[in-house]
């Protein structure tokens, strides 16, 4: 009886050169996929700090530092931002229309803010604020009963 030989399938020199091919093909891809993770992750960090800057610049718009010289303030969960105050100017009495003298002692301050990421400084920036705080009882011109002015 005449054999014949019949493969059914592949030799192990072809599984082996088919899995070097592909191995070849995928790694490439793999460190692609890793940059790209990496690269969305710094980016994602880069948007909560300018989110947590935006809020801090209305936290700050807000803030006396006449007053509140130096603090501290959690924004976001791992950024926090710490401020200090600088005076700039003497501190001189504020004016009031129509009565001369208001009732506000005013100075300019230069703010100095860092923001931390995780616990790094992550961007350090200064502002320029006007702080104030009452010397006495003030009048305002609404709390005056003049004709002249047109209020009743």
């Amino acid at each position: 009886m005449n054999r014949r030989a019949v493969s059914a399938g592949f030799s192990t020199l072809e599984v082996m050169v088919s899995i070097t091919i592909l191995a070849t093909l995928l790694i490439p891809l793999i460190g692609i996929q890793l940059s790209t993770t990496r690269a969305y992750e710094r980016n994602e960090q880069a948007y909560q700090l300018a989110s947590a800057e935006r809020s801090l610049l209305d936290v700050l718009r807000r803030l006396n530092p006449m007053t509140d010289p130096e603090g501290s303030l959690e924004l976001q969960e791992g950024v926090a931002a710490r401020w200090s105050s600088v005076r700039m100017r003497e501190p001189i009495l504020s004016t009031q229309y129509p009565v001369g003298d208001g009732g506000f002692e005013v100075a300019y301050y230069k703010v100095i803010v860092t923001l931390e990421q995780q616990g790094r400084d992550a961007r350090t920036f200064e502002v320029e604020r006007v702080g104030w705080k009452p010397i006495g009882p003030s009048q305002t011109l609404l709390d005056q009963s003049n004709p002249e002015w047109g209020i009743p």
